[in-house]
């Protein structure tokens, strides 16, 4: 017949992630982010192939490619499904290692 204080309940802990469109911003059509990527394209490079040269450069290591700062994100093919040219962009650009970060945000 003691008296105690104390405090029982149950709950369930929810997350929701939610996306959020421009459009459904507050903000004039006309507002412009800033954003390092905006002189990114990813066809901003490229180098052809064909005709074939078996004692060239062999994919993806061409000799645009193989220098330092390009990276290859696409390829063109030929109807017989050969390798015809390479698409690619600064790694700048394409690289999300170099500007992104393997951190889960707080808010995330």
């Amino acid at each position: 017949q003691e008296p105690v204080l104390g405090y029982v309940g149950a709950h369930i802990t929810q997350q929701k992630r939610i996306f959020i469109a421009r459009t459904e911003l507050p903000l004039p059509s006309d507002v412009v982010f800033d954003s390092p990527y905006q002189g990114c394209a990813v066809d901003s490079m490229s180098e052809v192939l064909f005709p074939f040269d078996p004692k060239g450069p062999h994919d993806p290591y061409t000799r645009l490619f193989d220098q330092p700062g390009t990276v290859p994100v696409s390829y063109y093919l030929t109807r017989s499904k050969l390798k015809m040219a390479y698409i690619g962009a600064s790694t700048t650009c394409a690289d999300c290692r170099l500007r992104g970060a393997n951190v889960k945000p707080s808010f995330w």
